[in-house]
């Protein structure tokens, strides 16, 4: 299986499927191994979120790498990073989707997924 997903298709994606978040105008774009973020807060005054993450695939899953985050610009600590993380990879083990991945690689605009159908 072969997928390619692009930055608009992955942002429509979320907006579509976050509506009972406290998220706004979330915003996606793909770099060169990278997915960067942006989105409104619904809450303490609508703070800007942006952020950084890296995606790979260990196992068969597919594993999240928090880079930054920051909320109006201050870098959240590392320590809230790493549960951050933790509950996302956990989030994604407990998805159990039929599919052993095998890479994902991401160029500007868009990311390619790369599995196997179990």
């Amino acid at each position: 299986m072969r997928l390619t997903v692009t930055e608009e298709e992955l942002t429509s994606y979320l907006a579509l499927n976050s509506q009972s978040l406290p998220l706004r105008d979330i915003t996606v774009w793909l770099t060169q191994g990278h997915i960067c973020f942006a989105a409104q807060l619904d809450v303490w005054g609508r703070p800007k979120v942006q952020g950084q993450l890296g995606l790979t695939c260990s196992q068969g899953k597919l594993q999240v790498q928090l880079q930054v985050v920051t909320v109006d610009g201050r870098s959240l600590p590392r320590l809230l990073l790493a549960s951050m993380e933790q509950a996302a990879n956990d989030a994604l083990m407990d998805a159990q989707v039929p599919v052993r991945f095998e890479q994902v690689v991401m160029t500007e605009g868009s990311a390619l997924i790369v599995g196997s159908v179990r």
